[in-house]
């Protein structure tokens, strides 16, 4: 029997609307926000969180003051009551900002995948059969895949509403021959260390420098001004430059489960990444870079490409100490890392470069969760000290 893996991916369609339809939807989105608002404040300091409590207290006034359909109101107190539960203490109070709704399939949503149309329930009755139009790949997983609630968006900057999709697909599992501990780097993007012995340093692409300079002179001047205008301007900056990050970390992911299609990726996990790395640094520029590197995200592309494509799960680790402690001798020091770049161990004398022996930490300790599940595997393919650094392309050219 063939095992199968599965993995859910948010599929973003575009919904083709005339006027009447996109007002009909606008009318929805504003009424929702504005309901889960009300929400918000009112229960906030009474401290009704929990769905169930939520919805008794408040489901008939948000039909009646917001004249929201059933269902709408449902998903506005569970909605609600997640948010509450993601943080154990709320000490401001949430809001919701984007104008979206939370859909339910088969209730307030429905898609005909080979017709390529959707219906969405209003406050004015159904829209049916609207026209979305998207990545030819993602047709086929809408065709293919388990279909779960979706969330309709309105994009203030172009006017126009798209849905994202959240599908499950099953893939066949594979097991993996080699082991790759991946370091997300603060100058460069990433460096691996195979269990095969190869070395990688992905640095970033001079495209990659020269568009976030550009991006944060434009912010500075627009920022100085301080008009609507500038402000209206600087919304549209950020929307751009979010979508060529989106893009670039799409390219160096799918470069890497490209190159290594046999590797179990071994990954930190990177809770409170952001915290810890501003307190390492002192440059303000760098620390601008590195904030502005959106770690999690770059994870979680790596982690579903290679799943979909190569059939395996990543795994993630503790990242404790991985850049101070020395993978020879297992000596850990601050002394250890002597700069951005340079690692030297002060007991055995062992030199690499800093993010070469994170990664090559990280890949140990992923070895060792997972050798006795895959019953000697990898000892065969040790990981080998004296092997040289390859540099990876240094240009977007060719990326998808």
């Amino acid at each position: 029997m063939i095992e199968k893996v599965k993995q859910v991916l948010s599929v973003k369609v575009k919904l083709i609307l005339d006027e009447e339809k996109k007002r009909e939807l606008l009318r929805l989105c504003k009424a929702y926000k504005s309901a889960m608002n009300f929400v918000f404040v009112s229960s906030f300091e009474k401290g009704k969180k929990d769905f169930r409590t939520l919805h008794k207290a408040y489901y008939r006034i948000l039909r009646e003051r917001f004249s929201l359909p059933s269902q709408y109101a449902v998903n506005i107190s569970r909605k609600t009551a997640t948010v509450y539960a993601s943080k154990e203490k709320w000490e401001k109070l949430p809001k919701r900002k984007s104008l979206s709704v939370d859909l339910t399939f088969n209730r307030t949503f429905s898609i005909k995948p080979d017709k390529r149309v959707v219906s969405i329930t209003t406050m004015n009755g159904r829209l049916k059969n609207i026209p979305y139009l998207g990545w030819e790949k993602h047709y086929e997983y809408l065709e293919k895949g388990r279909i779960g609630d979706p969330v309709l968006v309105y994009d203030k900057a172009s006017r126009e509403f798209f849905l994202h999709v959240p599908v499950e697909i099953e893939v066949e599992k594979q097991t993996p021959q080699e082991i790759v501990g991946v370091d997300v780097g603060e100058v460069n993007t990433v460096a691996l260390v195979s269990s095969r012995g190869h070395k990688e340093i992905v640095p970033r692409t001079e495209e990659y420098k020269r568009a976030k300079e550009k991006y944060q002179t434009l912010r500075q001047a627009l920022q100085s001004k301080g008009t609507r205008s500038a402000r209206r301007k600087l919304k549209k900056i950020a929307g751009r430059e979010k979508r060529f990050v989106e893009s670039f970390m799409h390219y160096v992911s799918k470069y890497l489960i490209s190159k290594y299609p046999q590797a179990l990726f071994v990954m930190e996990d990177l809770t409170g990444i952001r915290e810890r790395r501003k307190i390492r640094r002192k440059n303000t520029e760098e620390i601008r870079q590195s904030n502005q590197w959106a770690f999690r995200s770059f994870q979680s592309k790596l982690y579903y490409k290679s799943i979909l494509y190569n059939g395996i799960s990543p795994i993630f680790v503790d990242p404790s100490y991985t850049s101070q402690m020395c993978p020879v001798c297992g000596y850990t020091s601050k002394e250890n890392r002597k700069s951005q770049s340079e690692f030297e161990c002060k007991n055995c004398g062992y030199k690499e470069h800093a993010d070469i022996v994170g990664a090559t930490n990280i890949m140990i300790r992923g070895l060792v969760g997972v050798q006795d599940f895959y019953q000697g595997l990898f000892v065969n393919q040790p990981y080998a000290l004296s092997y040289g650094i390859e540099q990876a392309p240094t240009s977007l050219s060719g990326s998808s």
